[in-house]
């Protein structure tokens, strides 16, 4: 009976919402300077994220899952005009992922997968054309609020533990890296989902 439970609970959903981490900031701490402050970005940048993902685990033990995840980050500006105001990172990630469930015995389980990422990043900034200093006043021109949009492809790994219930719900940890031109961001979430 056990056995024919578990061959029909082969669906399933599962969402966090956790701690992001912007590796990416580490590079750009390290080489980019303000033109005008000389001051460079701060190394890293804690955010939030939420994601959510379904899937299905196939006769051979494969797992095939899709989901989306959305990041929120604030940097403080470096710049002369703005410093020290905040500019809002809205990032947009879409997966499809390979895993494998492994049995650790009980009910815990460890779940590696791989998957290929399709991330979409908006920033909100304040921009200005051609500033420069004269008789020690800074002169800008055209100071607008703009959006900046920005779609690159790449690779998400997830390592997934959980406690499986008796009712098929199960609670757990992720880890998450993404590697998009390098390595992006590290997320860090608990697990709830449910088996069907």
């Amino acid at each position: 009976m056990q056995g024919q439970n578990t061959k029909t609970k082969r669906g399933f959903v599962k969402f966090g919402t956790g701690l992001y981490l912007d590796i990416s900031g580490l590079y750009l701490h390290k080489t980019y300077k303000d033109p005008i402050s000389g001051l460079s970005p701060t190394a890293v940048v804690p955010g939030k994220t939420l994601w959510i993902e379904g899937g299905y685990k196939l006769n051979n033990g494969l797992i095939l899952s899709a989901g989306a995840m959305w990041e929120l980050t604030l940097d403080k500006r470096i710049d002369v005009v703005y410093h020290g105001q905040k500019e809002l990172d809205f990032e947009e990630n879409y997966s499809a992922s390979i895993g494998y469930e492994i049995h650790l015995g009980k009910r815990n389980y460890f779940t590696p997968s791989l998957g290929l990422l399709f991330d979409r990043l908006t920033t909100s900034t304040a921009e200005y054309d051609n500033p420069y200093i004269h008789n020690d006043t800074l002169y800008i021109s055209n100071p607008v609020i703009s959006k900046i949009v920005d779609t690159e492809l790449g690779l998400v790994l997830s390592l997934d533990y959980y406690y499986q219930f008796n009712n098929n719900l199960f609670v757990g940890a992720r880890a998450g890296v993404y590697y998009i031109l390098g390595f992006e961001g590290i997320t860090l979430t608990p697990v709830l989902g449910v088996k069907f």
